[in-house]
C-alpha cells in the first residue's frame, strides 16, 4: 500500500482494507510528459477496465471495485488520479486542462498499462475526459464504454443551470468557494460537495477518506476544470463500440435527465437506472455495479466477426456459411430439373437462431441476431 495512503488512513482511525490482489503503482508520463500515477490489480490477462474518476476525486473513489475479490478474479483492473488531482503532477496554467490533454493522457494510460482495449468506465467529469479521448483518438483503442452519472451531452451543449431557487444559489457559490485560495473556504464547500456525491449519507470513515483525497486538488485546478466541453454531439457517429449508461436518478450532481437524452443519441446502447441512488452509484450500491459492470465486459470483449455486409460471431458465421452452401447446392439441383424457375426459387430462411447454451459452448463469441439474408450476402 501507498505508505501516504497508510498515513491517512491510520491518522483518522480508518480500517486498512486487506486486498485478495495488491495494487500495483507506477508512474506513467501522460500528455506533454505531466506524470500520472496508475494503479493496477486484478487478473492481467482477463480483460481489461480502465476507470476514470471525476472532478476533484481520486483512483481511491474506485477503491469498492479495485478491492472486490470477483472483478479482481476475472478483469484487468486499471485506475489513474487524474493531473492536477490526487498523487499526480499539478500543471498550473489553465491550457494544460483542455480536451487534447486529457485525451493523450487517457491513451498514455492504455498504452502503458497493455494496450489491451479496454472498457472505460468514466465517472461524472470523466464523461468529457472519455470524450476527449475518442475525439482525438476514436474508438480502435478500447472495447467499450460504461457512462457512469457522466456529465457529458451528446445532443448538444448541457444547460445552464437554472439559478433561480435558493438552493441554486447556494450550489454555485460552493462551486466557486472550491476554487478559492482560502483554504477554510474551500474546506467548507469541499464537505458540502462531498455530502452530494451520494442520496445517503456514507459511513463516516469513508466520508472522511473522500473528503482528504477532494482537498489534494487545488482550486486552480478546479477553476481550470470548469472549462471544459461538455457539447459531444460531434462524436454520436464516432462511438461505435458498446455503451451502457448507469446513472442514479436522485443525482444531485448532474441530472439523471443528460443520461436519458444520451441513450436516445446513442442506438443499441443501454441504461442502467438506480432508483433511490445518488451521482456514485459505485459506491452506494456497488454490488449491483459490480455485476453489472462484470456483465457489460464480458460481452463487450466478445469477438465480433464480419458475414459481408452484417455482422454476426464466428459460430454464427460457420453455421451460416453450411446452410448457404447446402441451399446453393439445393437451388442447382432444383434448376438442373426446372430450368424455368430460374430467379424464382424462395429466399433463403430467416436466420439461424442460435441460443444461449450455444453461445456459452464457445468462448469469446456473441451471437447477434440478424434479419433475414439471401445467399449473395456471404460470396466475398
Amino acid at each position: 500500500m501507498h505508505m501516504w495512503r497508510l498515513a491517512i488512513a491510520l491518522s483518522v482511525g480508518m480500517a486498512v482494507p486487506a486486498l485478495a490482489t495488491p495494487l500495483e503503482f507506477s508512474t506513467v508520463n501522460g500528455h506533454g510528459g505531466v506524470p500520472l500515477v496508475v494503479v493496477q490489480t486484478g487478473n492481467k490477462q482477463g480483460p481489461a477496465i480502465l476507470f476514470i474518476h471525476g472532478y476533484s476525486q481520486s483512483y481511491l473513489s474506485w477503491e469498492k471495485q479495485l478491492n472486490d475479490a470477483g472483478l479482481q478474479k476475472d478483469f484487468h483492473l486499471i485506475a489513474f488520479d487524474l493531473r492536477g488531482h490526487s498523487a499526480s503532477a499539478k500543471p498550473t496554467e489553465a491550457a494544460d486542462y483542455g480536451s487534447e490533454a486529457w485525451g493523450g493522457d487517457v491513451d498514455a494510460v492504455i498504452k502503458a498499462t497493455g494496450d489491451r482495449k479496454p472498457v472505460l468506465v468514466p465517472w461524472s467529469y470523466g464523461g468529457p475526459v472519455a470524450m476527449s479521448y475518442v475525439r482525438h483518438h476514436g474508438v480502435g483503442g478500447i472495447s467499450g464504454i460504461d457512462f457512469v452519472a457522466a456529465g457529458t451531452s451528446l445532443g448538444g451543449a448541457n444547460p445552464p443551470p437554472d439559478m433561480s431557487t435558493p438552493e441554486a444559489k447556494e450550489r454555485m457559490g460552493c462551486f466557486m468557494a472550491m476554487t478559492s485560495a482560502d483554504i477554510m473556504a474551500n474546506l467548507a464547500a469541499t464537505k458540502w460537495f462531498v455530502g452530494s456525491l451520494t442520496a445517503k449519507p456514507l459511513p463516516s470513515s469513508e466520508t472522511e477518506q473522500i473528503l482528504i483525497y477532494n482537498m489534494l486538488t487545488p482550486g486552480y485546478v478546479r477553476a481550470a476544470m470548469f472549462k471544459f466541453q461538455s457539447d459531444n454531439k460531434d462524436l454520436q457517429g464516432k462511438i461505435t463500440v458498446p455503451v451502457l449508461i448507469t446513472h442514479g436518478e436522485k443525482d444531485g450532481v448532474v441530472p439523471y435527465q443528460i443520461s436519458v437524452d444520451n441513450k436516445k443519441y446513442l442506438p443499441g446502447s443501454a441504461l442502467s437506472t438506480y432508483e433511490g441512488i445518488g451521482h456514485a452509484p459505485f459506491l452506494e450500491a456497488s454490488a449491483r455495479f459490480n455485476a453489472e459492470l462484470a456483465a457489460f465486459v464480458s460481452s463487450a470483449g466478445k469477438k465480433i466477426y464480419r458475414c459481408g455486409i452484417v455482422q454476426c460471431s464466428m459460430l454464427e458465421f460457420l453455421c451460416r456459411l453450411f446452410f448457404t452452401l447446402l441451399y446453393q447446392a439445393e437451388q442447382a439441383a432444383a434448376l438442373q430439373h426446372h430450368p424455368a424457375k430460374a430467379g424464382k426459387l424462395p429466399r433463403m430462411p430467416s436466420t439461424i437462431l442460435l441460443t444461449a447454451t450455444a453461445e456459452r459452448m464457445i468462448p469469446n463469441t456473441r451471437v447477434i441476431t440478424l434479419t433475414p439474408v439471401t445467399p449473395k450476402i456471404f460470396m466475398m
